[in-house]
Parts: C-alpha cells; structure tokens; sequence
C-alpha cells in the first residue's frame, strides 16, 4: 500500500514512517517544505504526483505562542 504522510519529521510521523516501512509499505514522507498543507493547490498537486492509497495527516502547528 502507497500511504502518504504529512508531519513526517515530525514527533509521530517520524515514529510512525519506520513502523510503516518495516511492514513493507511504501510510504511518501511530506513536511512543511515539500507539502504545505495550508495551500490547497499546492497539497493538491503534490498528491496527484504521490498518487496514494492512503494519506495519514500529522501535520501541527508547533508554535503555539507565535
């Protein structure tokens, strides 16, 4: 299964990628520079290039005092 991963560097989607690799699937990692998932269009084109089965969505905002 092709499964894409926003926040892959992240606290849980680096956790997460490893696991998901071992059981042999193949997995597209997405962060903040690749795919922002604030811009529709850009996440848009990005998906219809990975071309995913799945999409887990770990992206946060992180600053939360900013």
């Amino acid at each position: 299964m092709n499964v894409y991963v926003a926040g892959a560097r992240g606290l849980v989607g680096s956790a997460l990628c490893p696991l998901l690799k071992d059981r042999r699937h193949e997995v597209t990692e997405g962060d903040v520079e690749d795919s922002d998932v604030t811009s529709p269009s850009r996440l848009e084109a990005w998906l219809g290039d990975a071309r995913p089965d799945w999409v887990v969505n770990l992206a946060a905002w992180t600053d939360v005092d900013g």
